[in-house]
């Protein structure tokens, strides 16, 4: 869950009486699902807690050994007692995801791009493929935007995804699609593309800036539920660039 729904979501349980907050979690099911958690008092907003007890959580950078620092950015990877012993008649797929490191230790690879900081409070920045990667070689996070059109009042739900560079030859650029809530007008939708727009250009860089948004009736989801970014890529896509 992103920062601006979880800020959203908290609002509303504070202003119930609820004592705690949202609990985010983070596991997959390669280590029997739950990997670190939030929960009662020891609780960062926008994190998915610390990791449980016998488990070990760290970060290293893609593609490679190299484990990183605090607040340093790269893939999530986990060992501990829970991890899977492979993929069912699957020893190439098994071999990419559990990886034996030079000091012997087998760790999970999870493909998620996240980082961890001094407290041991993990945060999860998304898929390392969902990376939207300029024609500069610069790096944007989708979920980083997600969560500022997340924090507006007037957004339901979003979704950022990578767009071709229509005036380059490579590159992709963000670009986000918008659920606003019933109650907003259609005649108000360009004075929320406004402010959904300076948000993100007051919070971010410049070549981490949206490309373009567009606001649509619903999201597609994929069949377990998740939001299908591919076909919003796809859409997209074909309508204009083909």
């Amino acid at each position: 869950m992103n920062a601006g729904l979880e800020d959203k979501l908290n609002g509303f349980l504070h202003g119930r009486g609820c004592r705690y907050p949202l609990s985010q979690g983070y596991g997959m099911s390669e280590v029997s699902a739950a990997a670190c958690c939030n929960f009662n008092n020891v609780h960062k907003n926008g994190s998915v807690g610390i990791p449980l007890l016998k488990t070990t959580v760290s970060v290293f950078r893609p593609d490679s050994f190299e484990e990183l620092g605090y607040d340093e950015m790269g893939e999530i990877c986990i060992t501990g007692p829970t991890m899977m012993l492979g993929y069912l008649n699957n020893p190439e797929e098994t071999a990419r995801v559990m990886r034996r490191h030079p000091d012997g230790t087998v760790w999970i690879h999870s493909g998620d791009l996240g980082c961890m900081d001094a407290d041991g409070f993990v945060y999860i920045k998304g898929r390392m493929k969902r990376i939207i990667i300029r024609h500069d070689g610069h790096k944007v996070f989708p979920t980083q935007l997600e969560g500022i059109i997340g924090g507006c009042g007037k957004v339901e739900a979003c979704a950022v995804v990578a767009v071709r560079d229509r005036e380059r030859a490579q590159g992709k650029l963000p670009m986000a699609f918008v659920k606003l809530r019933d109650t907003i007008p259609h005649e108000r939708f360009q004075a929320v593309r406004d402010e959904i727009l300076a948000l993100c250009n007051a919070r971010l860089p410049l070549k981490d800036r949206l490309y373009d948004l567009a606001f649509v009736p619903e999201l597609p989801h994929t069949a377990v539920g998740k939001i299908d970014y591919r076909r919003l890529e796809d859409d997209y896509e074909r309508e204009h660039c083909a």
